[in-house]
């Protein structure tokens, strides 16, 4: 409940079923309006369609009705939010990039869980406002939270040039040491990490011990042959990509087509150097 006032029993069943049968039909405006008449008429405000309310907002981009929303429950005493009320309305901030009002719900949790780590850190990632995501992810451990593959995954991404390597190569360390399963995602994100970083070592390691090498790798890997000069490595990939009988996808045949340029180019620029 995020109200501590009373009403009668009939009266909050009579309200949860409209405001229920409101949210069926995503209509977040007049969602809102119940949720501010069944305040004034001192009915507690059920935590579960408050949190369906603001996935709407976030879903439809709607920024004035999520707005409305914070109002109502910081009118509603929700000082600090529960860790679940919070971690939606910081995924709601930060779909409309408002990576401050996020920051505010965040510090207003007294104790934050896992998932409201994991909706903090993953906003900055995806705003690619990345010193502070990872001090986050460093404030996450100190913390005692043990991170799980949804923190793992926006730190990876924002580890992404050399003078982030070390921090990527750590992190990795990291989950290697954790009871995590290395499942595709997980190893995809430190592939594309590793190849970002221009550590193609790394990252065809990592690319070879995959138990499913899906399409998504390939273009992953083919793509940053192709844009380091491997064009050699990237043709091999491509054939290895046919003995296994995958199908490739546009953007592979595309850096292919790159890569076959590249060779090209080369090879005129070795005859006029022999000239």
């Amino acid at each position: 409940m995020l109200t501590q006032k009373t009403s009668s029993h009939y009266d909050c069943i009579s309200a949860f079923e409209d405001l229920q049968t409101i949210c069926k039909k995503q209509n977040v405006k007049e969602a809102i309006q119940r949720l501010f008449f069944m305040q004034q008429e001192g009915i507690p405000l059920p935590e579960d369609i408050v949190c369906s309310v603001i996935e709407n907002c976030t879903r439809k981009r709607d920024i004035i009705s999520g707005k409305k929303l914070q109002l109502l429950l910081l009118k509603d005493e929700l000082t600090p939010p529960t860790s679940v009320v919070g971690d939606h309305l910081i995924r709601f901030f930060a779909s409309s990039n408002n990576l401050q009002d996020a920051n505010k719900v965040f510090s207003s949790i007294s104790k934050p869980t896992v998932y409201t780590w994991n909706a903090i850190i993953t906003a900055h990632s995806n705003l690619n406002v990345n010193k502070e995501a990872l001090q986050l992810y460093e404030q996450m451990l100190h913390s005692g939270i043990n991170p799980d593959k949804f923190t793992f995954l926006p730190v990876l991404r924002v580890c992404c040039s050399a003078t982030t390597i070390s921090k990527g190569r750590l992190i990795h360390d990291q989950i290697i040491r954790s009871v995590l399963e290395l499942d595709a995602s997980i190893r995809n994100a430190l592939m594309n990490m590793y190849m970002k970083c221009g550590c193609l070592e790394s990252a065809e390691r990592v690319f070879k011990y995959l138990p499913n090498r899906y399409i998504v790798s390939w273009t992953t890997l083919v793509t940053t042959y192709v844009y380091y000069g491997f064009n050699d490595e990237a043709l091999n990939a491509f054939e290895a990509i046919q003995i296994e009988g995958i199908v490739p996808n546009p953007f592979i045949y595309v850096r292919i087509v790159n890569a076959c340029s590249n060779q090209e180019t080369l090879r005129k620029e070795e005859i006029c150097m022999q000239e």
